[in-house]
């Protein structure tokens, strides 16, 4: 090369050094941070979950623009808004790569150290976002609309004592479960549904309903539905557990008794009748429906002898048998027809007055004597009673001290 052409470069070298210099800094601060960074999910339909399946979630991330090395999380919002960690680990500097391959069971929340059922620790339905964060950056998410109905209803069985018919069944264990609702051929029988706080506790569930005469004698086939809270707010039913149940044909009707006949005529001691009259007597006997005998052998109340008479007309007052004391309860009242009614404890009687609390039948009887003995009725009659003994006592003492002899 020629002395004149280096003298020609040296000037566009000035000016096309710092030009490249400065095109490649632009292009280095331009470049998108994060842009690989990303979430992908299989096992879904379209980004939703309508029965029950095993998500695998793999994060992609890229921290290749990084002089350091950053820490890297895979993370899920859960339905509540609710964020959690399934996976950490460190991002190298100017590298990319994947976070292993997450499982994420739709009947257990996977940040939950607990293996499938995992009961008391499923997920409720809802959107479920994951996304993967490097340092302080958050990659865009990918949203999974969770929407599963609860698990049929287990150990569904049903007995009938007359025509009230009782069920009973297994929890179901779904966090956002609504009701359980019993069904005849289509028809609720529990319209509303049952409140598993009201007919559960931790041994199962149980509930008494009333089908009236119609059922007696005749075999029906139940179904039961649980429902839980959908990604809408609506409700989703599981599929229908069913039972059969066998009403008692009702009992046979008793003969009519038959009605007493007449009674005997007068005798030496007349006798008791059923519709007929009896005769005097040394000591007739009350008819049922007739005229009574003389009291005294057939001797006539003439007048002649008034404070006999007073003392053999006055009435005598005899005692009364002591009032029978309420039974303990063994049976459960029958209820109105179409209702129906929890029975979380079917093989206990419970009072609605007295608590027997721990005590049990020794309690019950106290609490059926305290209620006849608080009874003012019974008082009332008892004092009626002495005021008339009282006085019958006196007139039969005043007449046996002023008989009139002839």
């Amino acid at each position: 090369m020629t002395m004149g052409a280096l003298h020609t470069l040296r000037p566009a070298a000035r000016v096309i050094l710092p030009l490249g210099i400065a095109s490649a800094t632009v292009a280095l601060v331009a470049a998108p941070a994060l842009a690989a960074s990303s979430v992908s999910v299989s096992g879904d339909d379209a980004g939703q979950v309508t029965h029950r399946t095993t998500l695998s979630i793999v994060g992609h991330y890229d921290n290749s623009n990084s002089l350091n090395s950053k820490s890297v999380a895979l993370v899920v919002t859960d339905a509540a808004g609710q964020d959690h960690t399934l996976w950490t680990g460190t991002a190298q500097r100017a590298s990319t790569g994947n976070t292993p391959a997450i499982s994420f069971d739709t009947t257990c929340k996977p940040w939950v150290s607990q293996s499938p059922p995992c009961p008391g620790a499923q997920a409720p339905n809802g959107d479920y976002s994951f996304r993967v964060d490097v340092g302080s950056s958050k990659s865009s998410a990918t949203t999974i609309r969770f929407n599963v109905p609860p698990a049929p209803v287990g150990s569904f069985a049903g007995s009938a004592e007359g025509t009230v018919a009782s069920f009973s069944w297994n929890n179901n264990t779904e966090p956002d479960l609504v009701d359980y609702d019993i069904r005849d051929g289509g028809s609720d029988v529990t319209r509303g549904g049952l409140d598993p706080s009201g007919v559960c506790d931790s041994s199962g569930c149980s509930v008494s309903v009333q089908f009236g005469s119609d059922y007696s004698g005749t075999d029906q086939h139940f179904t039961i539905v649980a429902r839980r809270r959908s990604a809408g707010g609506g409700l989703l039913e599981s599929p229908a557990s069913s039972t059969t149940v066998s009403f008692p044909a009702p009992p046979a009707s008793e003969p009519s008794g038959s009605s007493g006949g007449s009674g005997s005529g007068g005798g030496s001691g007349g006798s008791s009748g059923g519709g007929g009259s009896t005769g005097g007597g040394k000591h007739g006997g009350a008819a049922g429906g007739g005229s009574t005998g003389s009291p005294h052998g057939g001797r006539k109340l003439d007048g002649k002898h008034p404070a006999a008479d007073l003392s053999a007309s006055l009435p005598t007052f005899t005692a009364g048998a002591a009032p029978n004391l309420p039974a303990v309860i063994t049976e459960v009242k029958p209820l109105p027809l179409g209702s129906y009614k929890p029975l979380v404890y079917p093989n206990q009687v419970k009072r609605e007055a007295i608590k027997t609390g721990d005590h049990g039948v020794a309690s019950a009887v106290v609490g059926d004597i305290a209620d006849v003995v608080d009874s003012s009725a019974l008082w009332r009659g008892l004092a009626a009673m002495a005021v008339l003994m009282l006085i019958a006592a006196h007139l039969r003492s005043w007449v046996e001290r002023t008989d009139i002899v002839e």
